[in-house]
């Protein structure tokens, strides 16, 4: 199944335009734990609706600024009616 995260690069990104210092003032941005943010950051966590939506709140981020869809690479890319 293909999967939403943030794309690459993004999260870093957007600390360093803010000026945010440190992973753990990033994470209380985003309303989520160091742990996590460090997983959404290395694309290895989907985020959740109420992240995204803190992202669009705080910074007027698009979804398609922020977002990218990974295939999953055991996809047959059949169509489901």
């Amino acid at each position: 199944m293909s999967r939403l995260v943030f794309r690459s690069g993004f999260l870093e990104r957007a600390k360093k335009i803010q000026g945010i210092k440190s992973d753990d003032a990033m994470a209380r941005v985003l309303g989520v734990s160091r742990p996590t943010y460090i997983a959404l950051r290395e694309q290895e966590s989907a985020p959740n609706g109420v992240t995204i939506a803190n992202i669009f709140d705080t910074w007027g981020y698009t979804p398609g600024e922020c977002l990218a869809i990974i295939p999953d690479e055991t996809s047959t890319g059949k169509k489901i009616a």
